[in-house]
This record gives structure tokens, sequence and C-alpha cells, in this order.
């Protein structure tokens, strides 16, 4: 059996790179923002997590890999991986704050944090993460 586990984890991260900071800006940016302002703040999200998530895609692929080889249960994998998904995410938010300490304390933050998690486990039981049926 063939597992794409760089298919998949690419398939969570990006979409937790392009969804998250959508969904943020779709329900808490100010309706009178206009559309320039949105996209703009959109791409520095956009830019912003993908550069700084580049290590937490790694070690997710790291997992899935090993998901593929050691979890013969669908089910099993697609939890593990969606529980592994947000916590690396809540890891990788937690490192990022050590630069600032007012961000810890932030209801803003925590929003930002929630988001990505519910994009990164969302992804991870939506995508498929078995064999690859092409092989078949």
């Amino acid at each position: 059996m063939i597992y794409d586990s760089l298919s998949y984890s690419l398939k969570v991260w990006l979409s937790s790179v392009l969804l998250a900071p959508l969904i943020l800006i779709v329900c808490f940016l100010p309706k009178s923002t206009g559309f320039n302002s949105m996209f703009e703040i959109y791409l520095m999200f956009t830019i912003a997590s993908g550069v700084l998530s580049l290590v937490t895609w790694f070690t997710f692929w790291g997992v899935a890999n090993l998901a593929c080889h050691y979890i013969p249960e669908r089910i099993k994998r697609k939890l593990i991986m969606c529980f592994s998904g947000i916590i690396l995410t809540i890891i990788t938010f937690l490192l990022i704050s050590l630069l600032e300490d007012d961000m810890r304390r932030s209801l803003d933050y925590t929003i930002i944090i929630l988001t990505y998690c519910f994009c990164i486990g969302a992804g991870s039981l939506f995508y498929n993460l078995g064999p690859d049926e092409s092989s078949n």
C-alpha cells in the first residue's frame, strides 16, 4: 500500500494557511473596511502564517508518514492527525508568543489560534490519509 502523506500534509497545511485568514477577515474585520485593505490584511496573514508554520508543516508531514505506516485503521489515523495538528499549531503559536508577552493575554490572539486550530483539525479529518487509490 502506498500512502501519500506529503500530499495530505500539504493539503491540510495549505488549507489552513489560506482559509484561516479568510475566516478571520469575514468574521472579525469591520464591514466598513475597504476591499483593498481586506486584501492587504489577507496577504499579510497568509504570508506570515505560511512562513511561520513551515517547520510545523514539516513536523506534521513526519507524523503523517508515521501514522500511515503504523496505524492501519483510517479513523484512528485521522483522529491522531487531527489532534497532533492542533497540538503542533498551539505549540507554534506559543513559541511565537514568547517574542511578545502581550500576545498571550490578548483575546484576539486566542481567536486567531482557535481559528487556525479549527482549520487544521477540519482539514485533517476532511482530506484522505490512506492508500493511494490510483495504485490499485
